[in-house]
This record gives C-alpha cells, structure tokens and sequence, in this order.
C-alpha cells in the first residue's frame, strides 16, 4: 500500500511538470502544494513507524549498528527515505512554481509586494528541500568525513615505512658470502626506493580525499564543484590502482610471493588506459610506468629467499668449521651478525607490507565513501530534472490524460490494499486475545516454539603429547605459546579456526625456520577456504590433487641445496591433504608438523595423514597439532576418538579386550602400535560417505552421542557426519 501511495504521489508530480512546461505554472502550482502535503503525511508516517521499531521517534540521520539495521529498521528506514525523496522533489517544485510565476512579468510586477512574498516562498522552499536533501545524504557523509578524519590523522603522523640502512655491504663478507650479501645490499636499495614512492603516491591520494565533499545546491560556491571533484576522483582512482600495484610489488620484494590477481588487473587498466578509457587515462599511464621502473631485476630473488639462502650457508660452514676449517670459523662470525641483521630488516618490512596493504584498503573505503555520497546525490539531483519532453498542445492533454488514468488505476489499487490490510489487522486482533489461537482446518490450538542462539568458542589447537598422561594422547598446547600465535597479525579474516591456522604457520615460520607441515581435512571444502586464506596471508602451499604438488612440496629449495633463481619465489611451507586422497605408500618425511583440522571419530582416517610423516625414515621429531572447537560438537567427537583409541591400546597390550574406562599406561611405543592396529583393521573406503564433499561416516548411535553428548541405545545405521 505505501508503495502504491508513494508511486501516486510521483505521477502527480510528473503531472504537475506537464502542466509547467506548458507555462500554466498557476495550475502546477496547485497540484504541487497539494500533493506536498500528501507528501509531508507519508514521511510523518513512515518516520512514526521508524520509531517503533526502534523504540523512539528519531530522524534517518540517528547512528545504529548493521545488525540492528539489517534485521529491524532496514525496511522501515528505506521507506523513510523514498517519503523523504518525495517531499523534497515537491518542496524543490513547489519553489520552481514560485519562480516561474514571479519572473512572469504579466502575471507579477517587478519589485512589487507581491514579487518579494513569491520570492520569500521560492527561497523557503528551496531551504526546504535543502535540508532534506541533508537528511537523506547525511548517514553517507558522516561515513565519509570519519574515513577522511582518520587520513588526516595518519597523514599528520609519520610514515611507518623506515627507509633500510646501507648495512650490507659486499667487502663484510667472505669468499662465499659475499655475492649474497651484494644481493641483500641491492634489495635494501630497491625497497628503500619503493618506499620512498609509495609515500609520495599515497600523500597525492590523501590530498585528494580530504578535499571536502560538495552539495552542488549550496551557497557561497562557484558552481564548478561538482565537476571539480568529479575529476578529483578520478584522480584518486588513478592514484590507487597504481598505490596497489606498488605495494603488491614491495611485498614481492620482501617475501616473493606474486600477487597475480594485481598483475592481471594492472595490465587490463593498463591496456584501457593506452586506449583512451578508465579514469584519468594519462596519468595511470604514468603512474604504471612509474611503478614498472621500480620493481627491481628478478635475479635479485626476494628478502625472504635471500634469509634463507643465508640460513643455508651458516649450516654448510657449521659442518665446514667441525671439520676444522679456520676459515670457516671466521666467515661464520660474520655471517651470523648479518643473518640477524637481515632476519630483524625481514621482519619489520613484512610488518610494513602488512600496514601498508591495510593502509590501500583505507584509502579505497574513503573514495568508495565519496563516489557513494556523489552517486547518491546525482540521484536526488536526478529526480528533480525538468521535463524534457517537447510538447505541443495535443500532446500536453494526452500527457495530462495517461496521467489522470494512471492514478485513477493506482487509487484503485490503494483502496483494494487498504480493505486487505484492515482484514489482516482484524486477525492479528483475534490473535492478541486470551483465548487460544485456533487452526482453522483441524480446529486444535496451536502450540507454541521457542529457540536459543547457540554461541561459537574460541578455537584452540591441542598437541600430540610428547609424555602423554593415561587418559590423554594430546596435551593442551602452552598458554604462552598460545598467546604468541593469536598475537600475530594477518590482514583480513577467514574465520577463527582458519585465522588461527594462518597465524599458526606464520609461528612455525618464525620459531622452527624451514620447517615443513602437512595440513589434513576430511573436507576438500575447508581446503580451498583455507587456501584462499593462505593466498591472502601470502602462505605459500600446495596440494595433493594440484599437478605435481607432491613432487613441489618435496623438493621445494627450503630443504635442498639452495638455487637463487628458485629462491625468488618464496618457498613452500605447507601441503594440502584431504580424506579422499589416495596416499597409500606416500612418504612425506620433509614435513615434522601435521595439523589435523577437525578430529574424527574414525581415528583411522586421520592416521593416514599422520603415518606419511611420522614412519620410518623420518629421523627429525614430528609434531602433531590437532584444532577444535571447544563446547561443540567437536569436543564431543574428540571425546568419543580418544576412548576409542584407548581400547585399541589395550587390545595391542593383551589378548583380552580393554574397557573405556581402563586407565592405560600410555608410552611412544604403546601409541605406535594402537595406531598401526588402526590402520590394519580400517578399509578406509568403506569410512567414507559417498560424493565429492562427503565426510567419514558414523553409526547411528555415535552421531547421537556427538550431537546430544549422550549415548542413545538405537540400531546402528549408517549416517552421514558433517
């Protein structure tokens, strides 16, 4: 009904222009005041009801969250602002009319009484519309201008980008250190350069920015503001594609992982740019130009691969000096000073990376802010254009007339819905009362269902134990290691369980430097949103169904004789592994981590990824992680996998079962040879259900117990977990 009302109050509008272009201003005139008035009662009630839902009468401009926003007042909100855009559309006509008849000299004398009371109402009318044109804008200016406050605060601090001491110098090395400490010395340079631009590029976008926003209706302005800043923006557009194409390029520089979304949006807006189109096609073109001369030569590899070829290094001359090498013993004094030099300028730039990813996406809120507020404005701007249309006589009453049918067929609709909403109120009267509601096929009360939120714990990873209690093979990992992990930033978020297993890795990639780890998932789902999220974080991985993953992961550089010209990428740190692979006979021992991302009731399932790193050949200590999520179902299924494996450690010890209950001594050797019976018993296609996402499959009374965390005594059937 209220859509039907606010589309009756247009057609009149519109009717009134008809009338205006054909110089009847009186008549349009009349309509106009009349259906303002219409106008004014739909926005009182639209607003009325904007203040029930939220419980005061308050006007659009009234600060509330998104999730209040979304799921209470969006609607009553949105349909405040369409009763606002036609009032002010009719205040700003009302004010045309007013003009229209005073600047006709045969109906109104120059100067004369009547002259100034028409004008006094034109200007009235125009504030009018005025100040509800700030109504409407006012949520999308207020985002803009704190988005611009926080440039200006950032702008008035200093850049957090250091510029990178010539500490590296080629003469303080040795024989064979001395060609990389000249490579480290040429990537400090080429980042201090990037750096230096960045800043120039990002204080030329923040000038444009903080350019105040521009009502084209207000006083005291020239009139080329709008297209001023029209132009502004596009500047800003230019200035912040290039902006992110720098930085992806610094962050290739500190940890050799190409960002190669960037590049092919680059060469597009490059090759647009060469064309004519885009924004501000001369100076993207510049810019990009700019930006392609910075990027250093690729045999100079990135900080992180250079890192690591030191690491490599120190080893080789460790093995040297036990051999007694003197010369050895004197290279390694200096390369240990520069390895921590340089592990120290890796880190602190991958921290400025980091920032100054986090700064673009700043910069690209605020311009997105400012071309929403410009955008909503040339809407408001657009409703009140005049009527284009050129007509004759014939033609203005056939326009009147479609005009007059129109709004005879809308009230007609407006009546119809008004009798169908008084029947829908009467209802809801009957169903307020006392007495039970009744169905009106079976004629039996209704009865009443209610429901709780359930809330999502923190996710926390357990570890293997290493000298495990009897009724635990996993011990919670350290509180202070755990504070470590969460402490580390990545930009953006996937989700707390992946969120956490980014800033996992990121630990390891700091405290066992080189290591290797295998991530498991019964669900090839999870997988690949964990590996969106590792493109994000710049984890490097690969995967057991990518082309020659297993291959990659095994002889990536990190842990073979160390090659420059594969170094410049980065190195692969983790590997993707999911129930359905086939991996019998896999040998991984590369890796000493393995992260279990959910447990399982079938233990066998995840012993498959354990066994490819913890068996023979692997003489380094291995290291299982498992993640879930406490005061969930999860905990119940850990729960369930534990007492499991504990009966299977019993059976390996004696010929007589053992119970659930039964205290186990639980020794290294003891859990080897449960898991070994696992795995013999198993016929892990048979513990799987059937298609691509499918998960393990349980009986019945087991997905009972995970669900309710009680043991219901029902006939075992097959069932699909998760």
């Amino acid at each position: 009904c209220r859509t039907e009302e606010r589309a009756l109050l247009v057609s009149l509008a519109r009717k009134g222009q008809v009338l205006e272009h054909a110089k009847r201003a009186q008549e349009a005139l009349k309509v106009w005041t009349t259906t303002l008035e219409e106008s004014k009662l739909l926005v009182s009630d639209a607003r009325a009801r904007l203040g029930v839902e939220i419980g005061e009468d308050l006007p659009i401009s009234k600060d509330l969250s998104e999730d209040t926003m979304a799921t209470h007042i969006g609607i009553p909100r949105q349909r405040l602002r369409a009763a606002l855009e036609i009032e002010h559309m009719l205040n700003f006509f009302v004010a045309n009319a007013y003009f229209q008849i005073k600047s006709n000299e045969q109906e109104t004398e120059s100067q004369s009484v009547k002259f100034h009371e028409l004008e006094k109402s034109e200007e009235d009318h125009y504030e009018k519309a005025k100040l509800i044109r700030k109504e409407m804008l006012v949520d999308t200016q207020k985002k803009a201008d704190a988005l611009m406050t926080i440039l200006r605060q950032k702008r008035q601090s200093h850049s957090f980008l250091q510029g990178l001491d010539s500490i590296f110098r080629a003469e303080r090395g040795g024989i064979e250190s001395q060609r990389i400490l000249g490579r480290l010395q040429d990537l400090a340079a080429a980042i201090n350069r990037q750096a230096k631009q960045i800043d120039e590029w990002k204080e030329a976008a923040v000038k444009l920015l903080l350019v105040p926003l521009v009502d084209e209706e207000e006083k005291d302005i020239r009139g080329d503001e709008y297209e001023i800043s029209t132009q502004e923006q596009d500047k800003v557009y230019s200035y912040v594609d290039a902006l992110r194409a720098l930085v992806a390029d610094f962050s290739d520089v500190i940890s050799g992982q190409q960002n190669m979304r960037i590049e092919h949006e680059v060469r597009v807006a490059f090759r647009q740019a060469q064309e004519g189109g885009g924004h501000s096609p001369e100076l993207l073109k510049q810019l990009l130009l700019l930006r392609q001369k910075l990027k250093p030569a690729v045999n100079l590899g990135s900080l992180r691969g250079v890192v690591t070829e030191l690491r490599e290094l120190r080893n080789l001359l460790r093995g040297q000096l036990e051999r007694g090498s003197t010369r050895a013993g004197a290279e390694l004094n200096i390369l240990n000073s520069t390895l921590k030099d340089a592990q120290s300028m890796l880190t602190t730039q991958t921290k400025a990376a980091i920032m100054l990813e986090k700064d673009v996406e700043l910069l690209t809120d605020t311009m997105n802010s400012r071309l929403e507020y410009y955008r909503q404005l040339q809407h408001i701007s657009d409703t009140v254009a005049p009527h284009e249309e050129d007509l004759d006589d014939n033609g203005v009453e056939r326009a009147l007339s479609n005009h007059q049918e129109a709004e005879r067929k809308i009230r007609t609709r407006i009546a119809t819905l008004k009798s169908r909403s008084r029947y829908l109120e009467n209802l809801r009267e009957e169903a307020t009362m006392d007495s039970p509601r009744l169905c009106t096929i079976c004629q039996q009360a209704f009865e009443e269902l209610t429901m709780q939120e359930e809330t999502q714990a923190l996710v926390e990873p357990v570890r293997q134990a290493e000298n495990p209690s009897p009724s635990a093979i996993y011990s919670d990992i350290h509180r202070s290691t755990l504070n470590e992990i969460k402490n580390i930033d990545v930009n953006g978020s996937f989700g707390t369980k992946v969120d956490s297993l980014a800033r996992h890795i990121l630990w390891l990639r700091e405290h066992d430097s080189g290591s290797k780890s295998i991530v498991f998932s019964q669900f090839r789902d999870f997988l690949d949103i964990l590996a969106r999220a590792f493109d994000k974080f710049k984890i490097k991985y690969t995967s057991i169904d990518k082309n020659h993953g297993i291959q990659k992961f095994k002889d990536d550089p990190g842990h073979s004789k160390f090659d420059a010209k594969m170094l410049t990428r980065g190195k692969i740190e983790c590997f993707f592994f999911h129930a359905r692979a086939h991996s019998s006979g896999l040998n991984l021992v590369v890796a000493t981590h393995v992260f279990l991302c959910e447990p399982l009731i079938n233990t066998a399932i995840e012993l498959q990824a354990v066994a490819r790193v913890h068996r023979i050949g692997q003489h380094q200590q291995t290291t299982v992680w498992m993640y879930l999520v406490d005061d969930t179902v999860e905990r119940s299924i850990y729960d369930i996998s534990l007492s499991r494996r504990m009966a299977h450690m019993g059976q390996t010890n004696g010929p007589a079962a053992v119970t659930v209950g039964t205290q186990v001594e639980m020794t290294e050797s003891k859990i080897d040879a449960a898991n070994t019976f696992q795995l013999e018993e198993a016929a892990l296609d048979r513990l799987l259900s059937g298609g691509v996402s499918g998960g393990e499959m349980v009986d019945q009374d087991d997905l009972w117990s995970c669900l309710f965390r009680k043991n219901a005594q029902r006939s075992i059937q097959a069932g699909s977990c998760g």
